[in-house]
């Protein structure tokens, strides 16, 4: 049994949820939310009102609600979307105009030989015909609070160094308060 595409074409318009198995291309305009199985593709000209939920989405056209998709989204340079788009591997493309968050909702798929070399380096096989011989292993010395010299001879400088003069703080001599309103008489 194979899953068929559905097209709604553009110039018609939808008022109402769409829910389903199989591909979805929408070319025309649909108010209202769209949640399918398969995959999802908003062309350019395309019009959606409502949140979308997908395995993976492609827009193009306009998007004015929340996008969600199990596997990947890409929004294309052609795209407007206002909501919030989520998805394992998100992909904007320059040029495409989003307003909302962009959650990344888990790790894209890494291929097993990439992840082998971030764990770290790789063991060496040991040959049969050289035998391997292991060195001994000597710690590095330790070194405690009472044979560190750095301090003490930092404090040795600042100890034959010369203090600096304490600062001087000028003062100025204390006058005599004025009254401006000497011709002010009291009322009889």
């Amino acid at each position: 049994m194979s899953v068929r595409t559905s097209l709604l074409p553009a110039g018609l318009t939808l008022v109402g949820s769409i829910e389903g198995k199989g591909d979805l291309v929408i070319a025309g305009t649909v108010e209202g939310p769209i949640e399918v199985d398969g995959d999802l593709l908003i062309e350019e000209g395309g019009v959606v009102r409502g949140d979308v939920r997908a395995a993976s989405l492609v827009i193009k056209g306009q998007l004015g609600g929340d996008a969600s998709a199990k596997v990947s989204l890409r929004v294309e340079p052609s795209a407007t979307v206002v909501g919030d788009v989520a998805a394992p591997r998100v992909n904007i493309v320059e040029g495409a105009r989003v307003r909302g968050r962009v959650t990344m909702t888990g790790e894209p798929v890494v291929p097993p030989a990439v992840r082998r070399r971030r764990r770290g380096p790789e063991p060496v096989p040991a040959t049969a015909s050289a035998p391997a011989t292991a060195a001994p292993v000597t710690p590095p010395p330790s070194v405690s609070a009472s044979e560190d010299h750095a301090p003490k001879a930092r404090r040795r400088r600042r100890r034959g160094a010369r203090k600096p003069p304490p600062p001087t703080i000028p003062t100025v001599p204390r006058q005599k308060a004025r009254r401006k309103d000497r011709t002010f008489e009291p009322a009889p």
